[in-house]
């Protein structure tokens, strides 16, 4: 056991080389925002390194600037940036090794560094994260790397206010139950399931007949949100908000799923101040069905978009609305009102989106891999044979077709002329380093 962890948390990423242009290349990147090379978004997000030889003030403005502290107050902010280095160690040990212990994960230097008592330790750690040269000994630059763009997530999300927007999706949430405009309660909860689900009771008065369906908001966790502030270019903690709050129901029919669509629309425009919404076939409703709906929707002013979403998985199946919603800030009543983004989804029980490769237990390994790759660069075979088996752990599929779906959709494998050892890299990450010519 102790082997395979070791095994499973060597990284081989460590012999990354660079020539002088692109660390020419990486000193404009890290002095800005963000860049545009050959059409491609690149951000300090994208860098498994620091050039060499940063002098001290270039390396504490680095500092101040991607953790968005006054560089003149960066040593009253130590104990701040100590708590983000932990943090980042710990999502980097739960997120990426769930379930081995820590001494393998990490080097000896990094599992005992707890701490920037002295900003003069602050920048020597810093220091570390540098590219290694032909004849350097093998070094642990690309860890350090990581932990700081970590870090630099973990900033975004407390300065993003996240935990007043998930208040938000939950005041959402609740107010659908309460008495509507009318004087009528129309959404009756049952039973609290497992996973935040809850078994709820719809009354369809156009209908006169209730539905069951299963209900969910989507409030995103901590590690979802840190996640993806880690994995896209261009994702802040506005970008993520813009995502908006989230609702989804599950009912057994798609003739169920018409009706709760055309009531859910009034609904909205009776008891919510919302904008104009916006509804979306995804392979839910045929022919007849739709062209029924959009009638009804129609006298409803609700705008449609194209059923076809390049984005989406072929077997996927839902409808949505989105629009816009005022709703008091922090979800909590009588603060000031602003307006966010909202998304309901109806999906039917027996849908296909939680079967097979589809579901969402595979997609949340697929993207444990993405934002490994986004963070490290490539990983080796032991790396995606621990993450195919949690996989397996949690679905019916075995390790071996996980693997493989994985490998034939996701991912790039690495030869290389010196080791018979397998590596992988995310191909979406890939191909924009190699377009942006990074690598």
């Amino acid at each position: 056991m102790p082997k395979d962890n070791i095994e499973i948390a060597r990284f081989t990423g460590k012999d990354f080389r660079v020539n002088q242009e692109i660390e020419e290349t990486s000193k404009k990147i890290l002095d800005e925002e963000g860049i545009e090379i050959n059409n491609i978004n690149v951000t300090s997000l994208d860098l498994f390194f620091i050039p060499r030889n940063l002098n001290e003030d270039q390396k504490y403005k680095l500092i101040a600037n991607k953790l968005k502290i006054d560089q003149s107050n960066l040593v009253n902010n130590l104990p701040n940036i100590s708590s983000l280095w932990k943090k980042a160690k710990k999502f980097y040990q739960d997120y990426f090794f769930q379930g081995i212990e820590t001494k393998y994960i990490f080097p000896r230097e990094i599992e005992n560094l707890e701490n920037f008592k002295e900003l003069d330790k602050l920048g020597r750690t810093l220091s570390k994260a540098t590219i290694l040269k032909k004849d350097d000994r093998i070094g642990f630059g690309h860890i350090y790397c990581a932990l700081f763009k970590l870090m630099i997530a973990f900033r975004e999300y407390e300065i993003g206010k996240f935990d007043g927007f998930m208040k938000e999706s939950e005041y959402m949430a609740k107010k659908i139950f309460n008495e509507s405009s009318d004087g009528n309660i129309y959404f009756h909860k049952i039973k609290d399931e497992t996973d935040g689900w809850l078994k709820t009771l719809i009354y369809l008065p156009e209908k006169e007949k209730s539905i069951k369906t299963n209900f969910n908001f989507r409030g995103k966790n901590q590690e979802s949100l840190i996640a993806k502030l880690g994995n896209k270019p261009e994702f802040s903690t506005e970008e993520i908000i813009k995502d908006g709050i989230g609702l989804k129901f599950e009912v057994e029919k798609s003739e169920d799923a018409k009706d709760l669509l055309v009531f859910l629309c009034q609904f909205l425009e009776n008891n919510f101040n919302i904008q104009r919404i916006t509804f979306e076939n995804i392979s839910l409703f045929e022919k007849k069905q739709l062209e029924k709906l959009k009638e009804k929707l129609n006298n409803l002013n609700v705008n449609f978009v194209s059923e076809k979403n390049p984005s989406s998985n072929k077997r996927f199946q839902a409808a949505k609305i989105v629009g816009k919603i005022k709703i008091p800030q922090d979800g909590i009543k009588g603060k000031m009102i602003i307006e966010r983004n909202f998304e309901i989804q109806i999906v039917l029980t027996d849908n296909k989106n939680e079967t097979g490769f589809t579901q969402h237990k595979i997609y949340k390994q697929v993207q444990r891999l993405s934002l490994f790759s986004r963070l490290l660069g490539p990983f080796n075979e032991k790396y995606l044979d621990f993450v195919c088996e949690k996989a397996q752990e949690e679905t019916n599929i075995s390790k071996e077709k996980i693997k493989l779906y994985i490998i034939n959709n996701f991912l790039l494998k690495i030869n290389s002329n010196k080791r018979k050892i397998s590596r992988y890299i995310f191909k979406e990450h890939f191909q924009r380093w190699k377009k942006a010519e990074l690598i």
